[in-house]
């Protein structure tokens, strides 16, 4: 994943991906993100994949506990993981954080 960044917008591009995934930074910076939709979010996409949680784990090299209060909704995730789980999960930050995260309500 490239990521381009000035004072108004942040581009991200994933290889491999057909979508690219533009936003305001203000945007971001404004909007409160639910933790639960997150969770949920990577739920599905892991049974989509059928994988475990600790076959998630051993991609990301973050314990257990800590991968499974993320789908929990009880915690949050740096951007670096955000990254690891697009490219894990081969899709884009819109559907791991859903569309009200990007400001689109």
């Amino acid at each position: 994943m490239r990521i381009h960044r000035n004072e108004k917008y942040m581009m991200a591009a994933t290889s491999g991906c057909r979508r690219r995934s533009v936003f305001k930074m203000s945007d971001i910076e404004t909007t409160d993100v639910d933790m639960f939709t997150i969770g949920n979010n990577l739920r599905e996409l892991r049974e989509q994949k059928r994988v475990t949680q600790m076959q998630v784990v051993d991609v990301l090299g973050v314990s257990y506990t800590h991968y499974a209060k993320i789908e929990e909704g009880m915690r949050g995730m740096s951007l670096k993981m955000l990254i690891k789980l697009i490219r894990y999960f081969e899709t884009d930050a819109n559907t791991i954080l859903g569309s009200a995260a990007m400001g689109v309500a």
